[in-house]
Order: C-alpha cells, then structure tokens, then sequence
C-alpha cells in the first residue's frame, strides 16, 4: 500500500511538472512575463527535483522576463543564479535580443573576473565568489524581513519592490494611523460613558462609544491583514533571494488507519 501511494506521488509530481513548464513556456511565448515570474517562482518551491537543465532553462525565462519588464535588478540576480550553476552558459545570440545580450554578457563578464581575481585553489574558486554573493543576498533578506515585520511594505520597498512597497506602506501607514486614533478615541468615550451621570445622556454615550469600539477592532483587524499579506508577499513571491532562503519540506506519514501528507518549511536568515 506504502509502495503504490509513493509511486501514485511521483507519477502525479512528475506529470504536474511536466504541465507547469509547458504552461510557463507558453506565457513566455506569449509575452506573459509577469505569470512567468510567478508560476516559475511557485514551481521552484514547491519541486525539489529539478535538473540542472530545468534550473537554468526556467531562470533564464524568468530572467529575460524580468529585463523586458524593466526590472534589471531583479533579472541580473537571476542570471547570476544560473552563472553560479554553470559559468559557461550563454544566450543563443539568434534567439535573444541584442539588448538582453549586452546586459548578460556585461554580468557575465564581471562574474568571470571575479572568478580569475580570486586565484587561489579550483575549490576556493567554486566556494569563494558565491559566498561573496550570497553575502549580499544574506544581508538584502535579512534587512528587507525585518523592515517589513515592522512597517508592511517598507522591506518591499529596500527589495527594490517599488510598486507593492508603495500601496502596502500607504495602505499600511494609513491603516495604523487611523487605528491609533480610534484606540485614544474610543478610550476617551468609554470614560465618557462610566462618568456620565444624567441617565438621559448615558445611552447616547454609550453608542458613540460602541461605534468607536467597532471600528477600532475592525482597524486592528484590516491592519493585522494587511501585515500579514505583506509578510507572505514578501517571502514567497517578491524576490528570489527570498525563495532561495525557503526550504519546503513533505513527509508522508503512515499509521495504522490513516496516511498524512505534511507540510512545513524553513526560512533561513
């Protein structure tokens, strides 16, 4: 029974996998290329069994997707990604456009003098310069998490997230604003209403009270929303210096009534 849920597992995975890259090549095809980002960031988390070919043929849709949006930060860490894997790998001049050329070539040609400055032993070499730039990503994640656990939008917006930074900081600030004076508010009103003393008055006291109480839990709840989408946007899908500090994991759990599908994840500082 064991055997054949593992087999139906992977038969299942693989014909998924299979559909997502085909899905992924026809946005790409069709200049879809935000869907690209995100269906290509979904199914770099969510598979583990990925190739290298897969690897560098999904990051380099996704990299020339992010250069024709405009985003060349976001497509210079992405074709880095795939330099790291393979320092060789180049564009099909025939098949690219000249100005996705220049600007890869121009990141490979640093990449590769990195490389040489760094002549020490072949393994120092293969160790040494990634480091230098996980480094950086390191320090980008760990700066743009804490900013966004504070403020949302604010570690969008030190990612480089211009757009969603913007909207979740506005819609945040103005959120958290708002929610602070209802809380002096309706604090205000509630004494308001425990020293009023004319019973003619102590009903209407109460109402505005209520409706200040009301709406400051509404706030507290639209902010606590706001804040957590900003948290879950920010780490699954803004950047992929965020998806490459998340380690998904699945177990299969079998008893003697029940099998369980489990699901967690890491994030790594």
């Amino acid at each position: 029974m064991k055997s054949k849920i593992i087999l139906l597992l992977i038969f299942t995975s693989l014909e998924l996998f299979s559909q997502s890259v085909v899905d992924i090549k026809h946005k790409y095809e069709s200049f879809e290329y935000r869907q690209v980002i995100d269906f290509t960031n979904n199914l770099l988390l969510s598979d583990t069994s990925l190739t290298k070919n897969d690897f560098i043929e999904l990051h380099k849709m996704k990299a020339i997707s992010y250069f024709s949006l405009a985003e060349s930060d976001s497509a210079r860490y992405v074709f880095i990604e795939i330099l790291k894997m393979d320092p060789e790998f180049s564009l099909d001049p025939i098949r690219t456009s000249p100005k996705i050329l220049v600007f890869f070539n121009g990141i490979k040609d640093e990449f590769n003098e990195i490389l040489s400055s760094a002549k020490l032993a072949e393994a120092e070499e293969r160790t040494i310069i990634p480091s230098e730039i996980e480094v950086f990503d390191h320090d980008r994640f760990s700066n743009s998490l804490i900013r966004s656990t504070v403020l949302p939008g604010w570690g969008h917006l030190f990612a480089d997230e211009n757009t969603a930074g913007l909207i979740l900081t506005s819609a945040g600030t103005l959120n958290l604003g708002t929610l602070v004076y209802f809380i002096i508010d309706s604090d205000k009103k509630h004494n308001n209403y425990l020293n009023e003393t004319d019973v003619t008055k102590i009903s209407d006291k109460y109402n505005k009270y209520n409706t200040s109480y009301k709406i400051r839990n509404i706030l507290i709840a639209s902010y606590a929303a706001i804040w957590l989408y900003s948290q879950i946007d920010l780490i699954f899908y803004s950047h992929d210096i965020f998806t490459s500090k998340i380690k998904p994991t699945f177990a299969i759990t079998e008893t003697q009534n029940s099998t369980k599908l489990n699901f967690s994840f890491q994030i790594f500082f």
